[in-house]
């Protein structure tokens, strides 16, 4: 559904734990919703991302998908609302655009830059830091 409110909807109805959302990030673009508006009404119950990418075409009547990163889709403020709310589930990746030797390498690039800057990973301890907390705990 291009309408996360109608989505909501159904989950509170079906309300089970084994029961969640399958998020496509470009269905908010498609109804003219800001992810925020998105957002708010399926966080906490996303299970799965599917992303994409796509522009307007013909005076924006149309979607057309193209390559992540080529389109317009604000893949970077949905992986960031995810990253605020925990999120610890899968992101797939659509290729149907053809040859994946030829979509997958662009599609992989612009994923690890934005995963990377939605969700970074914490700092690593240095040994002198692990062992000057242990020394000042004991």
């Amino acid at each position: 559904y291009a309408t996360t409110k109608y989505v909501r909807e159904v989950v509170k109805q079906v309300y089970s734990d084994h029961f969640g959302v399958l998020w496509d990030v470009v269905e908010p673009f498609r109804a003219l919703k800001t992810m925020e508006e998105a957002y708010d009404n399926i966080g906490g119950q996303v299970r799965h991302v599917h992303v994409h990418d796509a522009r307007y075409a013909e005076g924006r009547s149309k979607l057309e998908p193209v390559v992540i990163g080529d389109g317009a889709v604000p893949i970077g403020v949905a992986l960031r609302y995810l990253a605020h709310d925990g999120y610890e589930g899968y992101l797939s990746v659509d290729t149907r655009l053809g040859p994946p030797d030829d979509v997958l390498p662009q599609c992989a690039k612009v994923l690890h830059d934005l995963i990377g800057e939605a969700f970074p990973e914490p700092a690593e301890e240095t040994e002198s830091e692990t062992t000057e907390e242990t020394v000042e705990a004991e």
